[in-house]
């Protein structure tokens, strides 16, 4: 009798033990369900947090394309109107008062115009406000374009210097006669500054107003995935930066040309 008691209890033991510890396995796996679950939850959660984020900084970008668009076109615009735009009158911010005026470009530095004693270039700072607000003055583009512009005449005039050097001529006849070589060569030269100055506005002209086309083929393309295509805007816009650095080059040249031959 006692042994089957001891059986029946080791049994029910045993029976008891495997039931625990098969209960034990399958809380097991549930949690473990319940773990992968959650971390599949919070990845998904991340992932979504990470995709919202990426289209908010897409839309930020399209926006911020919009806006520089906008205010590309406006200022392209603006400057390239400006040419033979006519004013009664003119005062800077200096106090000095220009009469008669006709614009004949805008530039990132400031206005170039006739005026009734002769010409001028006026920086905007010393523009009025409403003057600089209508051709988008900027100060650290015209800062920009100014050291640009100091340094190029300062290596043309290291250029000048440097030929005038080599030109050096001992004899009074043949001083005379190279004056005379020099300033037709200098009227040569600014024949060609204003062929090739005239070539570079017609090309900068072409050239933002592809920038703007393709400005706005790719803000559409953005808007509307069918279109495609890839945007040039980054060729235009370094081609556009190799024509006014040009442009200003020849520019400058063409001062100092004319600067030397008024003093001949």
């Amino acid at each position: 009798m006692k042994t089957i008691l001891a059986i029946s209890t080791l049994l029910l033991v045993t029976v008891g033990f495997y039931f625990w510890k098969h209960n034990e396995i399958k809380l097991k796996e549930k949690l473990g369900i319940e773990r992968e679950l959650s971390k599949r939850i919070e990845e998904e959660r991340l992932e979504k947090k990470r995709l919202d984020g990426e289209r908010l900084e897409k839309q930020a970008m399209q926006d911020e394309l919009a806006r520089l668009k906008k205010i590309a076109d406006k200022r392209a615009a603006a400057r390239e109107a400006a040419s033979g735009i006519k004013m009664d009158e003119l005062q800077t911010t200096d106090g000095r008062i220009y009469k008669n005026i006709t614009i004949k470009e805008a530039t990132a530095v400031g206005l170039a115009f006739q005026h009734s004693d002769g010409s001028a270039r006026v920086n905007y700072e010393k523009l009025p406000k409403s003057l600089q607000e209508r051709f988008y003055y900027d100060p650290n583009e015209t800062a920009a374009a100014l050291v640009k512009e100091r340094e190029q005449i300062q290596e043309y005039e290291k250029m000048l210097n440097e030929l005038e050097k080599k030109n050096s001529i001992t004899t009074a006849d043949q001083k005379a006669t190279a004056a005379k070589e020099q300033k037709k060569q200098l009227i040569r030269d600014l024949e060609l500054a204003d062929t090739n100055i005239s070539n570079l506005n017609q090309k900068l002209s072409n050239l933002r107003r592809e920038l703007s086309d393709d400005l706005e083929r790719a803000y559409r393309s953005q808007r509307d995935s069918r279109l495609g295509g890839i945007s040039r805007a980054p060729i235009i816009r370094e081609q556009i930066s190799d024509t006014e650095e040009q442009l200003n080059t020849h520019q400058l040249r063409r001062a100092a040309i004319s600067a030397k031959l008024k003093s001949e």
